[in-house]
Parts: C-alpha cells; structure tokens; sequence
C-alpha cells in the first residue's frame, strides 16, 4: 500500500515540475521580445514622423518633436541625434536656444 501512495505522490510532483515551472520562464522571455520589437516599431513609426515633418518645412526644432510626437525634451534631442547621425538632418547653431536642424 505504502508503494502506492509513493507512485501516486512522485506522479503528481513530476507533472508539477514538469508542466508549470517551464512554462513561468518561457513566458517571460516572449513577453520581453515582443515588448523589445514595440519599442523599435514605435521609434521607426516616429522617426519617420519626423522625416515627413522637415521635408514638408525643410527645417525642425526640438520642439517641433516634441510637440509632433508628445514626447520629453530628452527623447526628442535622441531622435534628432539619431537623424543626424544618419545623415538626413544638419544641426545648425550650438546648444543654446534657437538651435534648429535641417534636411540635407
């Protein structure tokens, strides 16, 4: 009888093992790959917002993008970082107040 109860006990940790602790791990790594590619469709979708936005006024501000894409200061100077550093846009003027960039 003691046999019995053993077999019956192994059974239900081994299916327990078996079919939920994989599972909680797997999980987790498709959430942070699908979260990841929303990240890079959102940033493509906005950059591409503002690639629209300076060839229809051929020149943009960062508070242009930020006003465009209701997005921080901070995020909208990265966006103009990453054009420039594609080629597509030209900052003129420094850091201070008035700095625009345009298309090339």
């Amino acid at each position: 009888m003691n046999f019995i109860y053993g077999l019956i006990a192994g059974i239900v940790v081994a299916t327990i093992v078996c079919l939920i602790w994989p599972k909680k791990k797997e999980t987790k790594t498709e959430e942070k790959v699908v979260y990841m590619s929303g990240d890079e469709a959102k940033k493509k979708e906005n950059l591409a917002k503002v690639e629209e936005f300076v060839a229809k006024n051929d020149k943009i501000t960062n508070d242009d993008i930020q006003n465009l894409l209701g997005v921080s200061d901070k995020t909208a100077t990265r966006y103009l970082d990453e054009l420039e550093s594609q080629g597509a846009l030209r900052q003129v003027g420094g850091q201070e107040k008035g700095t625009y960039y345009e298309k090339i």
